[in-house]
């Protein structure tokens, strides 16, 4: 059933001229789609904005947090989060603004789809920032009222361009259809070519449903471990960044507390490289016996040092941060991502070799038709596709393709 009253006009294209006319069908029918979201685009670039101002703003602050607020949490911890919680938070601006800009699909309504993806993504992060930082928002709910209307404006638009995009999700979902219809007749083309080009060859008995059964279970068993060994890098990655956040603070003290120190052991050396070292070269008993020892060395004033009272709550934030635990899951996570990956070498090894299968078993089944026989198989694929994207063509825009070759 059309969508249109008019009757069709027709075009002639040529096959492989057909996916960027539907592209340029695609944009013109999804125009207007876009001219709504393009004013959304800007408002939500103009909330993000007003919310990195205010995170800004929020970071110049120097009074301290509310004891009506705080329960048992010590002021001085939640001071001390205070700036951790801002750095998550810019952090968390900077992947979006590198997300927003690596966005390149092949039309204008992908494209804001993408944004739409990107800002969910970073609401979603905001929240967790916030549930991992409850001690900053709490002792700072009367400042935390900074972010309420920017972070407001961004659900808003966010839903708003979410509405635009939805109302015209049947449209996509036909495009996709028929550029998909289109890949697989150009496909088959390119096979007709390859196969008119190719010399006879002696016939042989293979199985290819079974081959390709293998095969298909072999990318998706490769498939599944590609994305474990993507989820143990990000598991390994969260517990570096964790452990960073707790010990880069103490850099500057380390390398003064290495000078006055008769150990060989650079704890500087350790703290900027505690994965690696931390139970390899030095154990963790050790560590930690450093950790209070550089801490008593700035108490007693033997280590002369800006801040002294903010360094010592630091490095007691270290001693207790159960670091080992976090070094030993991100260890963990090395290990199992080299498992893997020893797996995924094996699983590309064998793929490759059913492949090779595949390919011998194609050629000698094509070599048991008469080349002639097999042409007209591919021809009779083609015209049957050809058939069925100018039908979508007509159905979806209106437009009475015929395709010339």
């Amino acid at each position: 059933m059309s969508f249109f009253s008019k009757e069709p006009k027709q075009v002639d294209l040529a096959l492989d001229s057909c996916e960027s006319y539907l592209r340029e069908r695609f944009e013109a029918l999804s125009g207007p789609v876009i001219d709504r979201c393009s004013p959304i685009l800007g408002r939500l670039a103009l909330a993000l904005d007003s919310f990195g101002a205010s995170l800004e703003k929020f970071s110049k602050m120097e009074n301290d947090p509310d004891e009506e607020f705080t329960g048992r949490m010590s002021m001085s911890f939640i001071k001390a989060q205070k700036p951790k919680y801002i750095e998550s938070l810019n952090n968390s601006i900077s992947s979006l603004n590198e997300a927003l800009n690596s966005i390149k699909y092949d039309t204008k309504y992908e494209d804001i789809r993408g944004v739409q993806v990107t800002y969910a993504d970073f609401i979603s992060r905001l929240l967790s920032t916030n549930a991992n930082f409850k001690g900053v928002v709490m002792g700072y709910s009367e400042e935390m009222k900074l972010f309420k209307k920017p972070f407001q404006l961004l659900e808003k638009n966010l839903k708003d361009l979410e509405y635009e995009l939805n109302k015209f999700e049947q449209g996509f979902r036909s495009y996709i259809a028929l550029r998909d219809e289109i890949g697989k007749a150009i496909s088959l083309k390119n096979e007709l070519y390859i196969s008119t080009n190719e010399e006879d060859k002696p016939a042989s008995d293979s199985n290819r449903e079974s081959i390709e059964a293998e095969r298909a279970e072999i990318e998706s068993k490769l498939n599944a471990i590609k994305d474990s060994i993507i989820k143990a890098e990000s598991r390994y990655n969260s517990m570096k960044s964790d452990i960073e956040l707790v010990l880069k603070p103490l850099e500057r003290t380390a390398r003064k507390y290495d000078h006055s120190s008769s150990s060989k052991t650079s704890l500087a050396s350790i703290i900027s490289s505690p994965i690696s070292k931390i139970g390899n070269e030095l154990s963790y008993a050790s560590f930690i016996t450093m950790l209070k020892d550089m801490g008593a060395k700035v108490s007693d004033g033997s280590i002369k040092i800006e801040n002294s009272a903010q360094i010592l709550e630091q490095i007691n934030d270290a001693i207790n941060a159960g670091i080992d635990s976090a070094i030993a899951e991100a260890n963990s996570s090395m290990e199992q991502k080299a498992e893997l990956e020893h797996q995924e070498k094996d699983y590309d090894n064998k793929l490759y070799e059913t492949r090779k299968k595949a390919t011998t078993i194609e050629s000698e089944r094509r070599s048991r038709m008469s080349n002639l026989e097999h042409q007209a198989e591919i021809k009779m694929q083609i015209e049957n596709a050809k058939a069925t994207i100018e039908k979508m063509f007509t159905q979806y825009y209106n437009v009475k393709v015929h395709i010339t070759d």
